[in-house]
């Protein structure tokens, strides 16, 4: 439960009695709104409910009271606003850090300058500046108090784990085990879970919540999932839900048991047995997920007026997610409509849809960018105006790659940055701005993305791309399949040469069926001891009476009946291969026209 210090003013969590974890004075405890109802936006507290410390030092408060209430108050701003998804936090937080910052250099006492750093750094974390929050957290393990150095772990804890650097969480867990840092366990789990050791995973999950038998069944269904034992999984959860009652725990197992095994496997009428049951709880977030997940089983269902109540329901919800995710499913079903309907574009539901769809592209998470930037795009191309609406996708990228965690190969933000790169590409080229379009393939190309590289490879299969942009083009690291579309349809004998210094089967067989690849570029190709390759040279228009001598020596028959079937080759070649061990070879030279009637006789003699 949380409280408001009578003594220092700070809000802690800590059950009543508990000493102060700020002034470490005896209980001055007074009843307030959660942390969370003040700032629904504040970072998810430690995962261990009380972090105080009976043996803290009593420190005198008087000064720092007045900038920990500054910065209360600019939260309390934020966590009034009627509209807490158009709350600014990128404004908010960013103001609460450098006050705190300038507090610390000004504090004449050291806990209190370190204490504020930790307090910044943990507030740095909520906005994604990871290094400086290490750097003000490597302080906060300073502290002479334990609330402040536990917050401190915590920061640290997430910053590590977030940038996926865990070497140095190993150094992080071994300090923080000697300093008896409660929620270490809990990183411990989540680090063996990234890097997929589970049963490390679970060997942790007994220790961490070994007097929480609720706990640990929900943290051991999710690693069961992870690992694919859906069975397991379910017999968890479902022993889960029968333990757990009506509490948060009960919600939570119901939601995430339909959510990721239920509903995939469209079981969906036990999934909304157990969704109805979980919004009669009293557990506001939890009730309103439920709402959501139900309203995604009836639009899955194609039942649009149900699953339109439903999400209703949910978008009351103070969770911005659950609200994002309702938002979208109402608008996209919104587009739907509305397009059946065959509305003017003129209709002012045309404009408040779009308004409702920007929405999500401005709060969220990298998911709700990217699904909310696509949605845009598919209304305003139906609508015929996609141009007014590429600089909003544009701030989504540069949002996008200015998240830390963008630079991390795999993380959620780097493939919804590269998804965005695409439609981003795709707008382009709708809108014909054929330079913005070349310009952001040549940059985003190297970087291997599959969806780019296909938009590059149809660009130069129209002819419109510029001489520079193909010249750059072919010395990327393309994948052979699609390098052999390319390699299938280019008419420029320089390039085809260029290819054709690869032995790669796809590439070579693309050359070999180009009728325009000229004579050097067959060459290599022919060293190729694959059947389906020789043979086909032998056909090509372009091939030469070398190339053709240098097969008729071809391990394969069916090469050298190619030869002996060619009206390149010279006679003293089908003199040679009149005498070929083959049947189906000296048929071949006999039917050949342009062999000698000598050769003939050869080969029918055997």
């Amino acid at each position: 439960m949380s409280y408001k210090c009578g003594h220092c003013g700070i809000k802690v969590n800590g059950e009543a009695g508990d000493p102060c974890p700020g002034c470490g004075k005896a209980q001055a405890f007074e009843s307030s709104e959660s942390l969370e109802q003040v700032n629904p936006y504040r970072m998810t507290t430690s995962p261990s409910l009380s972090l105080n410390n009976p043996k803290s030092e009593p420190l005198e408060r008087s000064w720092i009271q007045k900038v920990f209430d500054q910065c209360d108050e600019w939260f309390k701003e934020l966590g009034d606003s009627e509209d807490l998804v158009n709350s600014d936090i990128d404004e908010v937080t960013p103001k609460v850090i450098a006050y705190a910052l300038q507090k610390a250099e000004e504090a004449e006492n050291p806990e209190d300058r370190i204490s504020l750093y930790s307090y910044s750094a943990h507030f740095l974390t909520l906005i994604k500046e990871y290094e400086q929050a290490i750097a003000y957290g490597r302080i906060g393990l300073e502290s002479t108090q334990d609330f402040y150095r536990n917050q401190s772990y915590e920061t640290l804890f997430r910053s590590y784990t977030a940038i996926g650097d865990f070497e140095r969480l190993i150094e992080l867990e071994a300090s923080a085990l000697r300093d008896n840092y409660p929620d270490c366990g809990y990183y411990q789990i989540e680090r063996a879970t990234r890097e997929c050791d589970f049963d490390r995973a679970i060997t942790h999950i007994d220790e961490y919540y070994d007097n929480n038998q609720a706990q640990n069944l929900y943290a051991k269904c999710r690693i069961y999932t992870k690992m694919g034992d859906l069975q397991k999984a379910e017999t968890g959860y479902r022993k889960l839900i029968a333990i757990a009652g009506k509490d948060s725990i009960a919600g939570a197992a119901i939601n995430s048991f339909c959510f990721a095994l239920l509903i995939p496997l469209k079981r969906n009428e036990e999934a909304k047995e157990l969704l109805i049951e979980a919004t009669t709880f009293s557990t506001p977030r939890e009730t309103a997920n439920a709402w959501s997940n139900l309203g995604i089983i009836a639009t899955a269902e194609e039942k649009y007026s149900e699953a339109r109540e439903h999400f209703a329901k949910a978008i009351g919800s103070d969770d911005v997610d659950i609200q994002n995710e309702s938002r979208f499913f109402l608008c996209l079903m919104d587009f739907q409509d509305y397009s059946e309907q065959s509305m003017p574009p003129s209709d002012p539901r045309w404009r408040k849809l779009l308004e409702d769809i920007q929405i999500g592209m401005k709060v969220g998470d990298s998911d709700n960018i990217v699904q909310s930037a696509q949605l845009l795009v598919n209304a305003a191309s139906h609508l015929k105006m996609l141009s007014s609406y590429v600089d909003q996708v544009e701030e989504c990228m540069k949002k996008l790659e200015s998240d830390p965690l963008v630079k991390i190969v795999g993380s959620d933000e780097n493939l919804n940055r590269d998804k965005l790169t695409v439609l981003l590409a795709s707008m382009y080229r709708d809108l014909e701005e054929f330079g913005k379009f070349e310009g952001l393939l040549q940059k985003e190309a190297p970087s291997g993305n599959l969806e780019i590289l296909r938009l590059l490879i149809d660009h130069i299969k129209t002819g419109s791309c510029t001489p520079d942009f193909k010249n750059i083009s072919k010395d990327l690291e393309i994948p052979p399949v699609l390098m052999a579309e390319w390699v299938h349809f280019e008419s420029d004998p320089l390039f085809l040469i260029y290819f054709s210094g690869t032995e790669d089967r796809e590439i070579a067989l693309a050359l070999i069926q180009n009728e325009a690849t000229p004579v050097p570029a067959l060459v290599l190709p022919s060293t190729i001891p694959d059947i389906d390759i020789q043979f086909r040279i032998c056909s090509h228009p372009n091939v030469t009476l070398e190339i053709l001598k240098s097969l008729s020596t071809s391990a394969f028959d069916a090469v050298r009946r190619g030869v002996a079937s060619s009206r390149v080759v010279d006679d003293q070649t089908l003199q040679e291969l009149a005498l070929d061990p083959s049947p189906s070879v000296r048929d071949a030279v006999m039917k050949n026209p342009t062999a000698s009637d000598e050769t003939k006789t050869l080969a029918a003699l055997g």
